[in-house]
């Protein structure tokens, strides 16, 4: 796992996905925006999100789940912990999957950032995404 800044200043959290999961179509690598310039929010975006994934990672190997379970289940649990998170005073607003199931690729302003949902940035075939 990597925590990252793009050219656009904006910080990524980028993790291998274990090759046991790649088997059944999922891609090597996860790369999600943690949407922020900050470094100090980023670093701590980024362990409650890879906490989240590995948890994940782990269910995912003991009950065999297709790619397809896998993303649904990984987008349901990311939108829990930001609105479970959003009441604290430094809320979480990391990107993965719009609620509709589509990615987004479109640029977040700073504004939307609490109300916009997640959005897939990373490494991913685009016909799984629809």
């Amino acid at each position: 796992m990597y925590l990252l800044r793009l050219p656009n200043s904006v910080y990524y959290t980028r993790i291998a996905t274990p090759i046991s999961l790649q088997s059944s179509g999922s891609p090597k690598e996860f790369k999600f925006s943690l949407l922020t310039r900050e470094r100090k929010v980023a670093y701590l975006r980024n362990i409650e999100q890879v906490q989240l994934l590995h948890a994940l990672f782990d269910g995912a190997k003991v009950t065999a789940l297709i790619f397809s379970e896998f993303k649904a289940e990984l987008a349901h649990s990311i939108n829990q912990l930001r609105q479970n998170s959003q009441s604290m005073k430094n809320g979480y607003h990391c990107a993965l999957l719009a609620s509709n199931g589509h990615a987004d690729f479109s640029p977040i302003n700073r504004s939307e950032e609490l109300t916009r949902p997640f959005n897939i940035v990373g490494i991913m075939n685009t016909k799984d995404l629809k």
